[in-house]
């Protein structure tokens, strides 16, 4: 398994738990809260799995502390492969919003960008945290393709 990092910005603690079911899924991975690492840290993966929460019609003010710091002094990123998963509630209309912030703020670095993005709504429950395992499995296993995107 390639140099892994789930990496996750939550409010009420949904995002959290599907991160760590996610980790306990793939066995692998180190696992870490936006709040404690840094831009820098970040840039020593090859894959990083990155997920959020959008809280009403609005983003997630760690994941945007997150992103601010990185777009103040964080590192080139191009070395580094991201896939996205959010969290949200379907009945707002900017469900999952702050998986659009992240991934424009990632790939203002360099990142590349994993083209499939994976949704919750509502609650990770066990059969849709199978689903975001076997979904993170693909990006794992995945080489490089040119459908992968860098912005």
């Amino acid at each position: 398994m390639p140099k892994t990092l789930i990496l996750y910005g939550t409010l009420t603690g949904n995002t959290e738990l599907a991160a760590k079911g996610l980790a306990q899924r793939l066995g692998a991975g180190a696992l870490y809260n936006v709040r404690d690492i840094s831009p820098t840290a970040v840039a020593t993966y090859s894959h990083i799995i990155f997920g959020t929460s959008t809280w009403d019609d609005f983003g997630n003010p760690d994941t945007e502390d997150f992103l601010n710091k990185m777009a103040q002094d964080g590192p080139d990123l191009s070395y580094c492969r991201f896939a996205f998963f959010g969290l949200g509630d379907s009945a707002y209309q900017n469900f999952c919003g702050a998986v659009d912030l992240a991934k424009q703020g990632i790939g203002q670095r360099g990142g590349v960008l994993y083209p499939d993005t994976f949704t919750i709504d509502g609650y990770p429950e066990d059969d849709t945290m199978d689903s975001l395992a076997e979904w993170a499995h693909k990006f794992l296993e995945t080489p490089l393709i040119e459908r992968e995107t860098k912005i």
